[in-house]
């Protein structure tokens, strides 16, 4: 008789939590996007008569495009054009859910954005749940690499695939194949050419470390999220103040829920302040975990009271996060360098021994 196995546990791709990141974005621009043309054409009806295509539609033309093209290439710069395109898809479809939670489909509907937003939160939290543990297992590690190789088949690698590749063999540790993927991406390696996003990339690189570098740039970095924490705080107790919009004349539950959310956000980014000039790293994830509170948060009540101030706020907040991010990317980076070669040494000393 045979004996049940569970199935093995599912690899996790390395690209997923970019590309997740790629679909969300798409997908608030959508949704920014087409309610600023709507607003600037007057609400035009696409169609005559009795028939009026709704924005519904062609998102979900575009999610199906992308579905498409992710089941028929391997190429992974495909790969990504098709997560962008199927979260502009995404972001027109969910525009429309003013229409679907209101008897009268009413795509004005007040609080839609602020359910929009929700759902985007909602997607975030789902996408975070399956990306689990930011450091992958050496199985993981191992199958990216293999899937990399896998997808450049035919073509050289530039020198930023194949330190890429090179990292995550790093992290499988010293299996045999993965000398034998060292040896092969070496072979194939050639130096970077100038694609245009790439020559982009490495312009960005190149002055992140020419400005951290400078004796300024913490100087700068504290005043400005200190006054930007500062302005969430003097937010949240307006919100707290009698004479705040309410029924009753002072706060009401959304106000309450807008000004502590704000606050909370503000400690997070203080702490991140205060520990710049210790750890840089430590400081990023802090000051994200500020913009995160008040990004999935405040912005949800901002949003159901003024969408217009929602958002200004929504963008000043991206703009801040992916900044952060960035920055918090390149400090484990520069971290990983660090510690790499010997490594990579220990583990081909393994594998040789073995």
């Amino acid at each position: 008789m045979a004996r049940f196995r569970l199935p093995p546990r599912p690899l996790r791709s390395a690209d997923f939590p970019r590309l997740a990141e790629s679909f969300l974005v798409a997908a608030v621009v959508a949704v920014l996007g087409i309610r600023a043309a709507l607003s600037a054409t007057g609400f035009p009806r696409l169609g005559g008569g009795e028939l009026h295509i709704a924005h519904l539609l062609p998102g979900g033309a575009l999610m199906l495009v992308g579905v498409l093209l992710l089941i028929a290439f391997l190429d992974r710069r495909i790969g990504h054009v098709a997560v962008i395109l199927a979260g502009l898809g995404f972001g027109l479809f969910i525009d429309e859910i003013g229409k679907y939670v209101t008897t009268d489909n009413d795509y004005l509907f007040q609080p839609a954005i602020a359910l929009i937003y929700v759902v985007f939160i909602l997607v975030f939290f789902l996408a975070r749940a399956l990306a689990g543990e930011p450091t992958l297992t050496r199985a993981e590690a191992l199958a990216n690499a293999l899937d990399r190789v896998a997808r450049n088949v035919g073509y050289p690698f530039e020198e930023a695939d194949a330190a890429r590749v090179r990292e995550l063999l790093d992290q499988a540790g010293a299996e045999p194949i993965a000398a034998e993927l060292r040896r092969l991406v070496a072979a194939a390696t050639v130096p970077d050419h100038d694609d245009p996003v790439e020559v982009v990339v490495r312009w960005a690189r190149t002055a992140y470390v020419r400005v951290v570098e400078d004796d300024r740039f913490e100087r700068v970095v504290t005043l400005v999220m200190a006054v930007y924490a500062g302005a969430a705080v003097v937010t949240g107790i307006q919100a707290l103040l009698p004479g705040a919009p309410a029924p009753g004349g002072g706060p009401d539950v959304t106000g309450i829920a807008r000004a502590a959310s704000s606050l909370v956000g503000a400690a997070f980014v203080l702490r991140g302040v205060t520990l710049l000039p210790v750890n840089r790293a430590a400081a990023c994830e802090w000051l994200m975990r500020g913009l995160l509170a008040w990004i999935l948060v405040t912005q949800v009540f901002v949003f159901y009271a003024s969408q217009l101030e929602g958002v200004v706020g929504l963008a000043f907040d991206l703009v801040a996060y992916v900044t952060v991010r960035y920055a918090l990317g390149r400090e484990r980076a520069a971290r990983r360098l660090a510690t790499a070669p010997a490594t990579r040494a220990s583990h081909e000393a393994t594998a040789a021994g073995g």
